[in-house]
């Protein structure tokens, strides 16, 4: 099996960057408007954390072994989870054999807002978003960006994962489950299964707000419910769930809230426990374009917010690699070009050099201030001139796995491996 990885990867290296979109079998052809030229990582020499992550690829690539966990965290572009999960896709079919489970999801629906579309939610019971309630909660929102509540005793919940239509993810089933929330209600949060043969083992961390579910073999959906009450005034807050197995293979955490900025996700309190729960390899923070929209844009105040994320994800996970994704191209009210985008690159490129973290132009590699209308006339882009649509988005998921492909295994092609 090793042979083989190792013949299928070179294959793979080979025809990554040379005759992108053609005799690799991964990525679909970009359009001319795309500035391929522009498609790769920015990443110091002695950026922290890089060594370990590309040592932990190749174990993975060429041994099967292990798994690399990336946590995303973003905007609307990653809340609608097309872009997210086409980099989860391409990263799934490197190796034969990849079959980590799906990570981190919210039901965003809940909350009043967008599903991923790769996953099914449906809820019994009275729930609510916390932000509505939000000075009563001491522990506060997490990683995932939101939260949502319940009184009612007869609550439950249902999250199933739906398959990739197109054929590019073999389904993700899960054996381990871990349920994030508040940790000081009296309610109990039970996991359960119509099928009999199904075991499942609970373990729980009332001090920490995490509830383990441990499944005797794999599956697809998870239900929830709630015990009674002590209280009738007492409620369950649900900060998210974590799908997990023990397969080797890459698991992307999707965390994009909607109209998020920078000082959003600052704001979020629980959002270094949440991080260090997931112990992250890959940070990617795809933040900016909120805040290259507002009416005040405070470049100072944007550098600082980064500086302090930066510091924020270290301090959960000190070993990660970070990776700075620049703000997609975009107009204002569907007029002008947002320059705005390229004072956020700039900023973003001072933060490279001086913090050692990766840096990928989405900016440069879409064409450049104003390529955005390039993309809606090659129906990529949604009619805002913000958001892309799906093919759009699995094209830029495209873009940035080639992107890490080349930069993660670059010390294997110095080093005449594989």
């Amino acid at each position: 099996m090793r042979v083989v990885r190792l013949c299928l990867l070179a294959l793979l290296l080979a025809g990554t960057r040379a005759v992108w979109g053609q005799s690799n079998p991964l990525f679909q052809v970009a359009p001319d408007f795309v500035d391929l030229t522009r498609n790769h990582i920015a990443c110091p020499e002695d950026g922290r954390g890089w060594a370990a992550l590309r040592q932990k690829v190749e174990n993975l690539l060429v041994d099967g072994t292990g798994q690399v966990h990336v946590v995303h965290v973003g905007g609307s572009h990653v809340q609608a989870d097309l872009w997210s999960n086409q980099l989860r896709a391409r990263l799934q079919q490197l190796a034969p054999g990849l079959r980590a489970a799906r990570g981190l999801v919210f039901p965003h629906s809940l909350a009043g807002s967008d599903n991923s579309p790769f996953l099914w939610i449906k809820a019994l019971g009275q729930w609510e978003a916390l932000d509505r309630e939000q000075g009563r909660d001491t522990l506060g929102i997490g990683l995932a960006g939101r939260a949502v509540t319940t009184r009612d005793g007869q609550a439950e919940l249902m999250l199933a994962l739906r398959e990739d239509g197109r054929g590019l993810v073999d389904r993700m089933g899960f054996t381990r489950a871990r349920v994030l929330h508040r940790g000081d209600s009296s309610r109990v949060v039970e996991a359960w299964s119509p099928d009999s043969a199904l075991h499942i083992a609970a373990l729980r961390d009332s001090l920490r707000g995490v509830s383990t579910f441990l499944f005797s073999h794999e599956t697809d959906t998870l239900r929830l419910r709630l015990q009674p009450a002590d209280s009738t005034r007492d409620r369950f807050t649900l900060h998210g769930v974590v799908l997990e197995t023990d397969e080797p293979g890459f698991v992307l955490h999707s965390a994009g809230v909607n109209g998020s900025d920078t000082a959003q996700a600052l704001a979020r309190p629980r959002l270094v426990d949440d991080l260090a729960l997931l112990r992250p390899d890959l940070v990617v923070l795809s933040l900016g374009i909120n805040d290259a929209h507002g009416p005040d844009f405070d470049a100072p105040r944007f550098r600082a917010n980064y500086e302090a994320l930066i510091a924020r994800v270290w301090e959960a996970a000190p070993g990660c690699a970070i990776l700075l994704t620049t703000n997609t191209d975009s107009c204002r009210k569907r007029k002008r070009p947002n320059a705005n985008g390229l004072l956020v690159r700039g900023i973003m490129e001072e933060l490279s050099r001086t913090y050692g973290v990766g840096l990928w132009d989405a900016l440069g590699v879409m064409g450049g201030l104003g390529s955005i209308r390039e993309w809606r006339k090659a129906e990529l882009a949604q009619r805002d001139l913000v958001h892309l649509n799906k093919a759009g988005y699995r094209l830029l998921g495209d873009l940035l796995a080639s992107a890490l492909l080349e930069e993660l295994t670059r010390d294997m092609r110095r080093e005449g491996r594989p």
